[in-house]
């Protein structure tokens, strides 16, 4: 920085108004800054491990087996989609918590809806839930809630919601 803008800078700064405004600006900045950078590294930590391994602690955690023939990132999109609008297609949300088996389910499909949450990129996850329980008692009404606890402890699924 060259002499004259340092002067400058100073001269500036030394009306009392201006001071005051660029503090407060200052403030302003760091403040965002570090609640984005909140954000950020805590979706960054709360990521999945991805394959066998994560597959084998979720059934050793639950007692219960991961169905195979359920691909969980497309329930998860489905259920992003039915809940990402103005309005939420609860049947959507229904069909999906139908499509689960076991409690080894209900949370492979909880991390894959954290998989999601992470891939939609810093804007939508600073709009959207991070866990798909808190998306689901956000988004459901008392009753559709008791409803989708029902379609899931029919199966001897017990719901964090």
């Amino acid at each position: 920085m060259s002499k004259s803008k340092i002067t400058s800078t100073i001269d500036y700064l030394s009306d009392p108004k201006k001071a005051i405004t660029a503090a407060v600006l200052l403030v302003l900045a760091v403040a965002v800054v570090a609640f984005l950078w909140k954000k950020v590294s805590s979706l960054w930590s709360n990521s999945t491990l991805q394959g066998s391994m994560e597959d084998a602690n979720i059934e050793s955690n639950t007692g219960s087996n991961i169905t195979g023939s359920i691909n969980f990132q497309q329930l998860a999109k489905r259920m992003w989609d039915a809940t990402d609008r103005f309005g939420t297609d609860e049947n959507e949300v229904f069909a999906v918590l139908s499509c689960l088996n076991t409690q080894a389910d209900y949370v492979k499909l909880c991390n894959a809806w954290c998989s999601l949450y992470v891939e939609k990129g810093w804007f939508n996850r600073l709009t959207a839930k991070a866990t798909l329980p808190g998306t689901l008692t956000s988004e459901l009404s008392t009753g559709e809630l008791a409803r989708a606890r029902g379609i899931l402890t029919d199966k001897g699924i017990t719901p964090d919601f």
